[in-house]
């Protein structure tokens, strides 16, 4: 294989850069995230980058790129602290990946990219026909000083989904959900093949569910 050097790598060009290291860590959690400001106008974005950080208390981060253009999202979640998560489906592949496209504020991706919207109750919007969504309340976010960007963290406040989607040792059937992963700024995935395997303890065999 060839070796590609720290030099290499920033002497590509910049966009072809960014998709270049964003792949290397292979696929990750895809999710549409639903957001409105204190005016009502409502927010679509795709990220790739939503991320488990505990499960007591329940919180969810993801990395917010520096604060160089508008960013309609994480001002709507400043304004409100409430956002959405929704999964993408196959189906809704081209809707999702338009989603990135720099829209105006005043332009809803929910109707600009064929998306019905659906509302928690506390009126945070979200993809009408998602398998799974998650409604979260902002409560920090951390400067990463090293290239700008923002490590924001959520915490779970309510979780929509079918029971019949979550396994008996609680873990959530995304290949049955059909939620896609991403690789990269532009690929999708369809989750295929999940293998479970039980809690792993040192001098045991591991055992398959």
């Amino acid at each position: 294989m060839k070796r590609f050097s720290k030099n290499d790598i920033e002497a590509f060009e910049s966009r072809y850069r960014a998709n270049f290291v964003n792949s290397l860590s292979g696929a990750k959690a895809l999710q549409l995230v639903g957001t409105k400001d204190f005016n009502g106008q409502e927010n679509l974005s795709i990220i790739n980058s939503a991320h488990h950080i505990g499960a007591n208390p329940p919180l969810m981060g993801y990395i917010q790129r520096p604060h160089t253009v508008e960013k309609h999202t994480y001002e709507n979640i400043k304004d409100t602290g409430f956002y959405t998560f929704s999964n993408v489906l196959v189906a809704d592949q081209e809707k999702a990946h338009q989603t990135s496209a720099k829209f105006d504020k005043s332009e809803s991706e929910f109707d600009e990219c064929g998306f019905e919207v659906s509302y928690t109750e506390n009126g945070t919007p979200y993809v009408q026909g998602a398998s799974l969504v998650i409604e979260l309340r902002f409560v920090n976010e951390y400067e990463i000083k090293e290239n700008g960007t923002f490590h924001v963290i959520g915490e779970i406040q309510a979780v929509y989904l079918d029971p019949k989607f979550i396994f008996d040792d609680g873990t959530i059937d995304l290949e049955g959900l059909g939620s896609m992963a991403g690789v990269g700024l532009n690929g999708y995935v369809e989750l295929k093949g999940l293998s479970r395997y039980a809690y792993a303890k040192p001098h045991k065999k591991v055992e398959k569910l």
